[in-house]
């Protein structure tokens, strides 16, 4: 199905993924130059492998091969990769995540619609931009909540173009009259509101990939070629996949590829609108050291 003549949906699918990708390899490039060099198990098999350092607490007293929870990294032949991954704090003068677990962010980027109205109308590419507010609830999972605001190209099917001169030659209005010039070039209003669960299944990692989901509301407002407005919420469901990057203790970098499904509601179609967005968090909250000479039971954010 083509959205705008001559630029095909899938077209924009492919140039999302190839973006996500050699954005992707250069994070993990980056990555790749954090902390000290890791011993390499596979030059000497007699050698133990040292335990991952996430490790350190239970012991490696049953071998390296049945180090709990990371035997499989131990044992692996990308471990050296993996263990590029890792953040003890020996090798990073940054703190972790969850030493600072609240996040607000704000991003931008392109959004890509779908049909509002079976064989009638639909929205295209525009920009998608807004504000997220986060919590990380431990290594592996995090909330937070987002709010999107876009602005999307509308287009018309055959038909309505049909039905709109149809409507003009009864009128007795010419089809080339100015006035209807601004039918060919008409955006649509999109607002985006949901609450999503964050996995991190690398846990703490300074490149941190994630899947979310989650569920909200989206409200679209449009006209379509007979000049008829539309304003309809319908409840949605994101999903999606992204990295994050750890620049230091109080500052990330992110990248987003999002699905962001909105159920059939009154007049209008199920919609997917896929989003491919950047953006930075500010990392703050988290407990305090106090330098007291006795516990005093309090702490800070």
């Amino acid at each position: 199905m083509r959205l705008i003549p001559g630029f095909p949906l899938s077209l924009v699918c492919k140039v999302a993924f190839v973006v996500l990708l050699f954005a992707g390899t250069f994070f993990v490039s980056v990555a790749l130059g954090q902390g000290p060099p890791r011993p390499n198990c596979d030059s000497d098999r007699e050698a133990p492998c040292p335990c991952p350092p996430s490790c350190q607490d239970e012991g490696c007293d049953s071998g390296p091969l049945f180090c709990p929870r990371c035997d499989w990294l131990c044992g692996h032949p990308l471990r050296s990769f993996g263990d590029c991954f890792k953040l003890p704090a020996s090798a990073t003068q940054f703190a972790p995540w969850t030493a600072h677990p609240l996040s607000l962010g704000c991003f931008a980027g392109f959004v890509e619609g779908s049909p509002l109205v079976d064989d009638w109308v639909g929205m295209s590419s525009g920009f998608d931009g807004g504000w997220r507010l986060g919590w990380d609830i431990d290594t592996h999972f995090g909330s937070e909540m987002r709010f999107a605001f876009g602005s999307m190209k509308v287009y018309d099917s055959d038909p309505a173009v049909q039905a709109r001169a149809a409507a003009d030659a009864a009128a007795g209005i010419d089809p080339a009259n100015p006035l209807n010039s601004h039918l060919d070039h008409r955006n649509g209003d999109l607002f985006q509101w949901d609450v999503d669960i964050l996995y991190y299944p690398c846990g703490e990692t300074r490149l941190r990939p994630y899947f979310l989901t989650g569920m909200g509301i989206t409200n679209v407002r449009f006209a379509d070629r007979l000049d008829q407005t539309y304003h309809v919420t319908s409840l949605s469901l994101p999903i999606g996949v992204g990295l994050k990057y750890l620049v230091n203790d109080s500052l990330a970098v992110r990248l987003d590829c999002l699905d962001d499904i909105a159920f059939s509601s009154r007049h209008l179609s199920t919609q997917n609108n896929v989003s491919l967005t950047a953006g930075v968090e500010l990392r703050f909250g988290g407990s305090r050291k106090e330098y007291w000479p006795w516990d005093s039971g309090r702490s800070f954010w």
